[in-house]
């Protein structure tokens, strides 16, 4: 288990954290969330001065106001030792050769998919398998996949 600890250095926020930690506690009967109101009209400007912003369709949102920045301390490495995995390397897409394209073929056309085979050719503008581009021998493969082959 990794153990965390984070400092929070701004009594303001820790106050806010904790009054929401303290209404989370007490739960959702005791206080049910406001249900959402579209105004008929934008409400009156601000009392410092600027206008609200009206959002399409959602009702207004208020201007931004300014608010004290906190100072946040930053979180502590893993007390407990034990070493940070690096996310697992993906492997490249396969290479494909015009042979393997063409052993692949062979069972399709066996189970009588020869014109959707035809079509798929001729979808790529070409005549034989051996035409095909280099570049375009991945998505022919995909497109063979969907058609049964396997590859």
């Amino acid at each position: 288990m990794t153990d965390i600890t984070i400092r929070i250095e701004a009594p303001e926020l820790v106050q806010a954290i904790q009054t929401l930690a303290g209404a989370i506690g007490r739960g959702a009967q005791e206080h049910p969330a406001p249900a959402a109101t579209k105004p008929d009209r934008a409400p009156a400007a601000s009392a410092a001065g600027q206008a609200p912003v009206q959002a399409p369709g959602y009702g207004y949102v208020p201007a931004p106001t300014q608010s004290p920045t906190a100072q946040v301390a930053p979180i502590a490495a893993p007390v407990s030792g034990a070493p940070v995995t690096a996310p697992a390397p993906v492997a490249p897409a396969p290479q494909y050769t015009p042979d393997m394209i063409q052993l692949a073929t062979a069972p399709l056309i066996d189970a009588g998919k020869g014109e959707q085979l035809k079509g798929l050719l001729s979808k790529y503008g070409v005549m034989r398998v051996s035409d095909i581009p280099m570049n375009a021998l991945g998505a022919f493969a995909t497109d063979l996949r969907a058609l049964g082959a396997r590859i």
